[in-house]
């Protein structure tokens, strides 16, 4: 059999339509959303603006231990499958966390689904179970969402209203509401409400959170103790706390990484702070920063989205399509060819220099859209098949995943049950970092590092 043949069909997807199957779509060109987690990724496939009707399909592979790929079961997958319970519901945004996904539907449903590991409350749906499938969170029905964030075992939920929500860990007050309880339901941050502001965005790190507000001004909160809520202090903070130093900045974007931050202001540069000893703030050097500093101007032009990683950061230039990534690459996950780490913005090629057009990082890997047709690349570890190609190898370098390709064409990517990556791993060989949970909830090898720092 010819090798393209062995792992392609020309039929219907096993739980699923293609987008080019779906109804009243011919041949419209798909745009992509992407998002990663611990060891999972997300593209949310739609057809080209001004199709009609709208066809959207979610694809998830990688680790599926906690249920966080959506497809009732615990499996791990090397290539991207459908989220079949989501098939005929038209979605506008999906979110990673570590361990768990969330999906928002477009008003007026304007339902929020959530699955994967529920330990802490993090799924929001009032208990700490886990979900194998999308639930809906019953506590956000109805209300239209402009932007959703996920920590690790955390999330945030800014309403179009100017609401946040906030639900999940609480062990270090990133959830914003004045105390360390984790809520298993989403709870109004009183903050913002009583001070008359209306939140834009959000972004959720390992134990903190970051948000920018409609004037422009960043507010950080939670885990603290690398300087990464940027107010010059090694303190834990449980209420959303005004980052003084940008205050004469318009900040649009928050940015986390799991002990970094960063803040892009509308004139596209960037300033990061935080745990540094990868060089993920990029600076040049390994030295964590306490309060924001500025990064040099970038030479693709100014900075239009920026994704933090673990201990890794990447930023893109949009006007050039241009895209840098910094800190560590022990896995390949920065994308420039080695596995050396990089304390300041190297350029990432992706394809024949494609121009990219949307970046996300999970943690230790990472993924990219880039070119006319939306392609998704992705590089960086993938002993769970995070990357989409089929296997478990790790990339250096951007590799196009061509299995969303074919299912643009109606062409089904079969997963071979006979790779590594179709079977179960024995934890010790899926996690070379573990750090024992000492919270006294479900155990889980990446759950807890909170208690170990510099891990």
């Amino acid at each position: 059999m010819h090798d393209r043949e062995k792992w392609i069909e020309r039929v219907e997807p096993r739980n699923a339509r293609t987008p080019a199957a779906r109804e009243g779509v011919t041949g419209a060109m798909p745009v992509a959303k992407v998002c990663a987690g611990a060891g999972h990724t997300a593209c949310l496939l739609s057809s080209a603006a001004g199709e009609t009707p709208a066809s959207v399909s979610l694809y998830t592979w990688g680790q599926g231990e906690d249920g966080q790929l959506g497809h009732h079961d615990s499996e791990d997958i090397s290539v991207p499958r459908e989220v079949s319970d989501l098939a005929d519901v038209e979605l506008e945004k999906v979110t990673c966390g570590a361990h768990h996904t969330i999906a928002v539907a477009v008003a007026p449903q304007s339902e929020v689904y959530a699955w994967g590991w529920g330990d802490f409350g993090r799924l929001g749906t009032g208990d700490p179970g886990d979900r194998h499938a999308p639930t809906p969170i019953e506590a956000l029905r109805g209300i239209p969402i402009e932007n959703v964030a996920c920590g690790d075992s955390h999330c945030l939920v800014v309403a179009r209203d100017g609401t946040l929500f906030s639900f999940g860990r609480n062990q270090n007050g990133q959830l914003g509401l004045g105390d360390t309880e984790d809520r298993l339901k989403p709870c109004v941050v009183p903050f913002f409400k009583d001070a008359g502001l209306r939140v834009r965005r959000a972004a959720g790190g390992a134990e903190h959170s970051a948000v920018t507000d409609e004037r422009g001004a960043m507010f950080t909160f939670g885990w603290g103790r690398y300087g990464n809520l940027g107010h010059g202090h090694a303190r834990d903070l449980h209420v959303p706390t005004l980052v003084e130093s940008l205050k004469d900045q318009h900040i649009t974007d928050p940015i986390c990484g799991w002990r970094h931050s960063a803040a892009l202001t509308d004139g596209g540069r960037l300033w990061t702070f935080g745990w540094s000893k990868y060089g993920q703030l990029g600076h040049g050097d390994c030295v964590d920063h306490w309060t924001p500093k500025l990064l040099p101007e970038f030479a693709g032009g100014p900075i239009t989205a920026a994704s933090g990683g673990w201990r890794h950061m990447c930023a893109l230039a949009g006007s050039t399509g241009t895209l840098y990534a910094w800190g560590w690459n022990h896995f390949g996950q920065l994308g420039i060819g080695s596995k050396e780490d990089a304390n300041a913005p190297r350029e990432v090629v992706v394809g024949t220099k494609r121009m990219v057009k949307s970046v996300a990082c999970g943690w230790r890997h990472t993924v990219a859209v880039a070119g006319d047709d939306d392609e998704v690349y992705t590089w960086g570890r993938c002993v769970n098949g995070q990357l989409g190609h089929g296997d478990t190898a790790q990339r250096e370098t951007p590799a196009k995943v061509k299995a969303l390709d074919l299912l643009r064409q109606g062409i089904a990517p079969v997963e071979n049950a006979g790779d590594d990556a179709a079977k179960k791993r024995p934890r010790t060989e899926q996690d070379d970092m573990r750090v024992p949970s000492q919270t006294g909830k479900k155990p889980h090898a990446d759950a807890d590092f909170a208690a170990v720092p510099d891990s």
